[in-house]
């Protein structure tokens, strides 16, 4: 018997019987799915279930999308990844193409993989990965068939990772539009305050790590600096501005207040707001390109594979104290649901 979350039926928003392309509530429910549906992909081929007794394509099927592409790590002989095609005519609302990107996946034959990939998304190391280079290809492949405006892109968890620094890189070549980008549950890496009940003291600890992190963005930019005089770079002295190319990409960003692995984005931008509020809004930028885990050891100018300039955060407060539930793919989902969204850009 297959597990019932992989069921459509018993698992999945079939309440949504029409799709208003206009309503974002629908919208996060039908990428939410696509992205479930890669998940399940990968699940039939692991069971061997084919054609009638696969359980993936009611998944998108439901939405009018249909398969275009697997998407195949070829080191881990795994799916990762799935390209979907809308079936209807399309229009400026709806996307011709959804690629999406599974979370990790803890299973016998995919999990030594998932997780070392997700241990270089905590050194910032995803950029050398073979399977977010390949996301990249795949991603540039069907922009220069379809145009930008044709092309979303969504991901849970290490997924959203993955599609976040890929939509990044995409974000910075101008020639292109930037791609509408749904992120579900995606990794922040930095030590989240949202279970703090004391706000006086959260914000605090918060604008103290502030001034922290630019203290040792400022000193490694002066070595850097130093080092440029050295080779006779002098035009290194200073870092570039990290969110000048991508300062007009709003990713939606959904996140549980609950949720450790993702609830630092709320913080983060918070905060961003809080030091722009106090006429440090320079300081922040620059504390914001610090990532502590990583660059604190390193010399290099390391931009953090999480930074964002801006986005439309949207937050699930109800919190369950139970990190899988917090972290839950399902929720996004749910018909019960109620969000607070927020857009934050940087200007």
């Amino acid at each position: 018997m297959p597990n019932r979350k992989s069921v459509f039926g018993d698992f999945g928003p079939h309440h949504l019987t029409s799709i208003d392309w206009q309503n974002p509530n629908h919208r996060r429910c039908v990428m939410a799915s696509l992205v479930q549906g890669t998940k399940i992909l990968e699940r039939d081929r692991q069971k061997g279930r084919l054609g009638p007794r696969a359980l993936a394509p009611p998944w998108y099927e439901f939405f009018h999308f249909e398969l275009f592409k697997e998407i195949f790590d070829r080191d881990a002989r795994c799916i990762f990844g799935a390209v979907y095609q809308y079936k209807c005519p399309t229009s400026n609302l709806i996307p011709k193409y959804v690629i999406a990107f599974r979370g990790t996946l803890p299973k016998r034959e995919t999990a030594m993989r998932d997780w070392l990939i997700d241990i270089e998304v905590i050194l910032n190391n995803l950029h050398k990965q073979k399977r977010f280079q390949q996301a990249v290809e795949i991603i540039k492949e069907m922009v220069a068939s379809a145009g930008a405006a044709k092309v979303w892109l969504a991901g849970y968890s290490l997924g959203a990772a993955i599609t976040l620094l890929a939509a990044k890189e995409m974000a910075k070549m101008s020639d292109q539009p930037h791609l509408e980008t749904y992120l579900f549950n995606p990794p922040f890496i930095s030590l989240s305050l949202e279970w703090m009940e004391n706000q006086e003291l959260k914000r605090g600890i918060n604008v103290t790590r502030t001034f922290l992190r630019g203290a040792i963005a400022g000193a490694k930019s002066a070595v850097v600096g130093l080092m440029a005089d050295d080779d006779g770079g002098g035009s290194s002295r200073q870092f570039d501005n990290p969110f000048a190319a991508i300062s007009g990409w709003v990713p939606h960003l959904f996140v549980n207040r609950g949720d450790i692995i993702c609830s630092g984005y709320i913080g983060y931008f918070e905060n961003r707001e809080e030091m722009k509020k106090k006429g440090m809004g320079g300081l922040e930028m620059l504390a914001s390109r610090e990532s502590i885990i990583r660059n604190f050891f390193s010399s290099q100018k390391i931009e953090p594979a999480h930074l964002l300039a801006s986005a439309m955060l949207h937050v699930n407060s109800r919190q369950t104290t139970n990190l899988k539930s917090d972290h839950s793919h399902r929720q996004w989902w749910d018909p019960h649901l109620t969000i607070k969204a927020k857009i934050y850009r940087h200007n």
